[in-house]
């Protein structure tokens, strides 16, 4: 009788933890605008991001948590009072949902620039906050673009749809 209850038991163990369903990962695509509101704006270095563009991927391999990875890339046109650039950032990060609504996270990543005379590839690092209701959200980032001898800082609000 109790090898037979025994086994009963080991069967029922079995079975249920077999019974659970996987959960699928889930993925979502952001599509938006930038704008770049110059933080560093000492001497002449002040840059004023204009037609900037903003693409987002996201997964969330395990939908009952809430933590989500991004990989994303932008384009930022940058003018100062004496020259004007592209900017390419593409970074990598984790976003963390407080609530439905909101969330916050970093990305970390490289900024390359649409011309080789312009300098090399500068790390970048991006904390932000945002809110989201249904599709349409709004971040508050802000861009660090860093090199050995030189930082550019800004503060954006990204405006994004979700696909």
């Amino acid at each position: 009788m109790k090898k037979m209850l025994l086994s009963i038991a080991v069967l029922m163990i079995t079975v249920s933890s077999f019974a659970q369903t996987k959960t699928k990962a889930i993925t979502n695509y952001r599509v938006g605008i930038a704008t770049a509101i110059p933080t560093d704006v000492y001497g002449n270095s002040t840059r004023i991001g204009i037609g900037s563009t903003f693409l987002e991927a996201s997964c969330n391999p395990h939908p009952a948590k809430k933590y989500t990875y991004t990989l994303s890339a932008g384009y930022f046109r940058l003018v100062n009072q004496t020259d004007s650039y592209n900017q390419i950032p593409v970074m990598a990060g984790v976003r963390y949902a407080v609530n439905n609504i909101l969330y916050f996270g970093a990305a970390a990543g490289a900024a390359i620039y649409s011309k080789s005379t312009l300098g090399d590839p500068q790390f970048a690092f991006s904390p932000y906050v945002g809110v989201q209701n249904k599709h349409i959200s709004v971040d508050a980032r802000y861009f660090n673009f860093s090199t050995k001898k030189d930082a550019m800082k800004t503060l954006s609000l990204v405006f994004s749809y979700t696909l």
